[in-house]
């Protein structure tokens, strides 16, 4: 199992990118306003997000490899996942600009990111589809697509 990339890669789970009508701004309940200097810099996984973060992963390795998982199994194999992240530590970073990269041990992955209303579009040759994250003013919230996927969080490092 190729853990490392996978762990830059799906750890954000592939979502379908749902199409949203965008609005000119969005604005939480504080009256707060996303824009690029809110996004920029390096995040990581939270803590509390570790076991979803690798359920998503070996979910999704099984969904490309065509096999079919029980929840019993997953959780087992995200039990192994989870320790390898726990090591090597996956890093996202969006620059001013619009550039990503990711990096997981030796493994890097990047892309282009853009911020439309209070949603955060990061796109990669190497992902088979864009990731998609609700910004908040101290998370990152990514938007899984299927309900057997969870929400992961990423904070700043």
């Amino acid at each position: 199992m190729r853990i490392a990339i996978a762990v830059a890669l799906l750890i954000l789970a592939p979502g379908a990118c749902e199409q949203r009508a965008a609005t000119p701004q969005a604005t939480g309940a504080s009256g707060w306003t996303p824009a690029e200097r809110d996004v920029t810099g390096t995040w990581v996984v939270a803590a509390h997000a570790l076991d979803a973060a690798a359920e998503n992963i070996v979910r999704n390795q099984a969904e490309r490899a065509g096999e079919r998982l029980t929840d019993a199994q997953v959780r087992q194999r995200a039990q192994q996942v989870a320790q390898v992240i726990e090591r090597a530590p996956a890093e996202f970073t969006f620059q001013a600009g619009g550039a990503f990269t990711s990096r997981s041990g030796q493994q890097t992955a990047s892309g282009t990111w853009t911020l439309e209303s209070d949603i955060v579009t990061v796109e990669s040759p190497d992902a088979l589809r864009p990731r998609r994250f609700r910004v908040t003013e101290y998370e990152l919230i990514n938007l899984p697509a299927t309900d057997d996927l969870q929400p992961v969080t990423l904070v700043r490092k």
